[in-house]
C-alpha cells in the first residue's frame, strides 16, 4: 500500500513529501520548474525512530508583539485600581470605604503613603525621671489645708493697674478688697443714676458716681423732675463701686424712672410729710377737724337730712327674694314688690311690671277674655265614634269608639264651617282665634284604660285636643292655623305637641307617657309671636318657635277634644277629659 502522500499548492507546483522503504528517510522538494510526466512508485513502511538529533542553534529574534493590555478607563477622583480576577489585566477602579484613614492629626501623619507617629513632643521615662518630682516623693511636702493650719497668709499686696496720684481706696468690709481711685479734692455729692426705681417710701438701692462724700444718715434727695422725687437718708454707699442703699422717707408724685438726679438733701418737702409726722392735737388742725366732722361713723352711723347715694350708685345691690337685713335702695324694692295693677290693667292685661291687688281676684276671675270649657256638650261623631251625654253635668266628657272599626266622636266649643257662630274670642269676629294675641289654654285628660274591654287603643288610634286648626270635622293632622297636643293610643307612645302656621304643621314630642287609666293636667301658651308651649303636670314638656301668628279664618276657630281611628284597630280607645280653660289678651 502507498505509505505517502503527494500534495502540491498553486505557488510551488507541488511538493512531494512522504517516507520509502528503500532507505527510509523523508523525501522532501519542491518541484520549481515545469516537469511533464507521471510520477508513480510505492512508499514502504517507515522503520523504527531514530535518536533525537542535536539541538539546533538559537533562530533569529522574532518580532516584538503587540501592546498588551494597560490601565483601565474610566475612574474617578479618589478611587484605587484593585484585582476583578486572576486573568492577566482584569481589573478595575475601586471607590474606598468609608471606614479607610483618608486623615489623621498629630502625632500620627502620613508621609508617601506610610502612617507615621511623632511623638517628639511626649516625654520619655528617662527624661520625665531627670526633670519632675515623683508621687512618691512628694509625701514631704504640704498640702494647701495642712499649710493654711500650719502658717499665717501672708498679707496681700496692693491691687495692679492704677495711674499716677491715684489713692487706694476699699471697696468692701473683705479684706484686702481695695482699688486705686482718683481723689476727689473737697466733698462732692453732685451725681446721677440710670438705676430703675419706683417712687415711693421704703429702702432703695441706686448706683451712683464713685468716689463720692456720701456717707451713712446723711439726707439725700433723688430726683426725676420737679413733680416727681424722693427724699430719705443714706444707710450705706460703696464709693468704689457707686452702690448707694437709701431710706426713703418721703416722696412726691409716682411711676418708675431710671433716670435720677441725686444730690446731698436739705429741708424735706413739705407736700411729701406723712400724716405720722403731724405734731399736736388733731383739735388744732381746724380745716381738718372741721372737714372730719361733717363725716358718719363707720359703726351705727346717724344720718340726717336726706341720705342720697351717688348717680348710678345701688348701695348694696340685692338680688330679687332675698330676704336678710341688708339695705337695699327703693329701686331695689320697687323691683322686689311691684307696685299694684289698676282695674284697668288686670281687666286688659297689659302690664308685666304690677301685681295683682287683692281686692283685684274678682276682675281677673270675671274676666271676659276667660272662658270655661267644663260644660262643653256639642259632639260629632261618625263611624263607630261614640260620647257619653250625660257627663258634662258632672264636668266630664267622654269620647270613644264603640267597635273595632273606622270612625271618630268628639266634642267641641264653637262650631266649625259656620260664619259668626259665636266662639267669642276674639273681638274682631266671633268665629275667629287671634294668634297675635297671648293665647292659653287647659284642662285634664285621660287617654285610655284597661279592663275586661280594653279601651287603651293601639297604633291606629289617636287622641286629639286642639284650638283652631281645621274647617270641617273630620280627621287627620291641623291644615290651618291652631296649636294642641295629641297621644297615639296605647301606654308606650308620648304625649306631642302639634301646631300650625298656616303653611306648615309641626309635632315636637315629649317623653311623656301616660299610665294604664291615669291623667295628666295640660297647658299650652301661645305668646303671639311664634312661640308654643306644652306644659304637663306644671313642667315644659315640649315647645317650638313654628306656631301661628296672625287670626284664624271665620268659622274655623273651634276647640275640640277627638278620639279617631283611620284603620280597622285591634283595641278601642277613649278619652275623658275634665274642667278646662282658654285665655287670651
Amino acid at each position: 500500500m502507498p505509505d505517502a502522500i503527494i500534495t502540491s499548492t498553486a505557488s510551488t507546483f507541488g511538493t512531494i513529501s512522504g517516507t520509502f522503504a528503500a532507505d527510509q528517510s523523508t523525501i522532501t522538494g519542491t518541484v520549481t520548474g515545469t516537469v511533464t510526466g507521471t510520477l508513480s512508485g510505492s512508499v514502504g513502511v517507515p522503520g523504527p525512530q531514530g535518536p533525537t538529533g542535536a539541538t539546533g542553534a538559537t533562530g533569529a529574534t522574532g518580532a516584538t508583539g503587540a501592546t498588551g493590555a494597560g490601565v483601565a478607563v474610566g475612574g474617578t477622583t479618589g478611587q484605587v485600581l484593585q484585582k476583578l480576577s486572576g486573568v492577566n489585566y482584569d481589573t478595575g477602579w475601586l471607590t474606598l470605604p468609608a471606614d479607610y484613614i483618608t486623615s489623621v492629626t498629630a502625632p500620627l501623619a502620613v508621609t508617601a503613603g506610610n502612617l507615621a507617629v511623632d511623638l517628639s513632643a511626649y516625654l520619655t521615662s528617662a527624661t520625665a525621671a531627670s526633670t519632675y518630682q515623683t508621687l512618691a516623693g512628694m509625701s514631704s511636702y504640704l498640702t494647701t489645708s495642712a499649710a493654711a493650719s500650719t502658717y499665717a497668709v501672708i498679707a496681700a499686696g496692693q491691687p495692679v493697674a492704677g495711674s499716677t496720684g491715684q489713692v487706694l481706696t476699699k471697696q468692701s468690709g473683705t479684706n484686702y478688697d481695695s482699688i486705686w481711685v482718683t481723689p476727689v479734692v473737697g466733698d462732692r455729692y453732685l451725681t446721677s443714676s440710670t438705676t430703675s426705681n419706683t417712687v415711693g417710701n421704703g429702702n432703695k438701692t441706686f448706683t451712683i458716681g464713685t468716689g463720692l462724700s456720701y456717707t451713712p444718715t446723711q439726707n439725700i434727695t433723688i430726683s426725676y423732675d420737679a413733680s416727681n422725687h424722693m427724699h430719705g437718708e443714706v444707710l450705706t454707699y460703696n464709693s468704689g463701686t457707686g452702690v448707694l442703699t437709701v431710706d426713703v422717707n418721703h416722696h412726691t408724685g409716682s411711676g418708675t424712672y431710671a433716670s435720677w438726679v441725686v444730690n446731698v438733701g436739705g429741708v424735706t418737702p413739705a407736700t411729701s410729710v406723712a400724716w405720722g409726722d403731724i405734731t399736736g392735737t388733731l383739735s388744732t388742725q381746724t380745716d381738718l377737724q372741721a372737714a372730719l366732722d361733717l363725716k358718719s361713723n363707720l359703726a351705727s352711723p346717724t344720718f340726717s337730712g336726706t341720705p342720697t347715694l351717688p348717680t348710678g350708685t345701688i348701695a348694696t345691690t340685692q338680688s330679687p327674694g332675698n330676704n336678710t337685713t341688708a339695705l337695699a335702695t327703693t329701686a331695689f324694692v320697687t323691683a322686689a314688690v311691684p307696685a299694684f295693677a289698676t282695674v284697668a290693667q288686670v281687666v286688659a292685661a297689659t302690664s308685666t311690671s304690677t301685681s295683682l291687688a287683692p281686692g283685684n281676684q274678682g276682675f281677673l276671675l270675671t274676666n271676659p277674655r276667660l272662658y270655661p270649657l267644663a260644660f262643653i256638650n256639642a259632639t260629632s261623631l261618625s263611624g263607630s265614634g261614640a260620647a257619653t251625654s250625660s257627663e258634662p253635668q258632672t264636668f266630664s266628657r267622654q269620647v270613644y269608639l264603640a267597635t273595632l272599626a273606622v270612625g271618630r266622636a268628639s266634642f267641641r266649643f264653637g262650631a266649625i264651617g259656620t260664619a259668626n257662630a259665636g266662639f267669642g274670642t276674639s273681638t274682631a269676629k266671633a268665629d275667629q282665634v287671634d294668634f297675635s294675641k297671648k293665647v292659653w289654654i287647659s284642662g285634664y285628660a285621660m287617654m285610655g284604660f284597661g279592663g275586661a274591654t280594653s279601651y287603651l287603643g293601639d297604633a291606629n288610634k289617636i287622641c286629639r285636643i286642639s284650638l283652631g286648626g281645621y274647617s270641617t270635622n273630620t280627621t287627620g293632622n291641623m291644615t290651618l292655623k291652631g296649636i294642641g297636643l295629641k297621644k297615639v293610643g296605647g301606654v308606650a307612645s308620648f304625649v306631642t305637641l302639634t301646631v300650625h302656621n298656616g303653611t306648615t304643621l309641626t309635632d315636637v314630642a315629649s317623653t311623656v307617657a301616660i299610665a294604664d287609666g291615669a291623667g295628666i293636667h295640660w297647658q299650652i301658651y301661645s305668646d303671639g309671636t311664634g312661640n308654643v308651649t306644652l306644659y304637663i303636670n306644671g313642667t315644659q314638656a315640649a315647645t317650638t318657635t313654628a306656631g301661628p301668628t296672625t287670626a284664624t279664618a271665620s268659622g274655623s276657630a273651634c276647640y275640640r277634644e277627638q278620639v279617631e281611628a283611620v284603620a280597622t284597630p285591634g283595641v278601642r280607645q277613649v278619652m275623658n277629659c275634665n274642667g278646662g280653660w282658654f285665655y287670651t289678651e
